[in-house]
């Protein structure tokens, strides 16, 4: 995939999630993609959680406060821990729509920066926390 800001390549893997836009209207849906590529020379298994429940969201308004979560998002990140096992061949990437607005409060008028890291267990049992380079969005009236 072309024209993706990736975040650190770590142990074979690097992470990019973009927005289809910049500005939201309250309550419209904000849905981020999520792009996860296998840059190593093999196939690489990693961990699969439910639904959106292995994606890490950190959005932060322009003050730096922290934004809350829904009760779907608390929900899917006490879920965090039922996973099972998949793989991406060498080269390959997986691609994944994240509902940012159903997980995060996003009532709020104003600017966001969002920064979504996903945690990868390889086979051996080593853990990397892959991060996503931060987009910028602003929630509008």
């Amino acid at each position: 995939m072309t024209g993706l800001e990736w975040g650190e390549t770590m142990g074979g893997w690097r992470l990019a999630a973009t927005l289809d836009r910049a500005t939201f209207v309250v309550e419209q849906p904000v849905v981020a993609t999520v792009v996860l590529q296998n840059t190593s020379a093999r196939e690489q298994g990693f961990e699969v959680a439910a639904a959106d429940a292995d994606t890490i969201l950190d959005c932060r308004r322009t003050d730096g406060a922290a934004v809350a979560a829904t009760a779907l998002g608390r929900g899917l990140d006490a879920r965090r821990a039922d996973r099972s096992r998949a793989s991406v061949a060498a080269g390959q990437t997986l691609v994944r729509e994240v509902s940012v607005s159903q997980r995060l409060d996003l009532t709020l008028p104003g600017t966001y920066t969002l920064t979504i890291a996903r945690e990868i267990a390889a086979a051996n049992g080593d853990r990397t926390l892959l991060t996503s380079r931060s987009v910028h969005f602003e929630v509008t009236l």
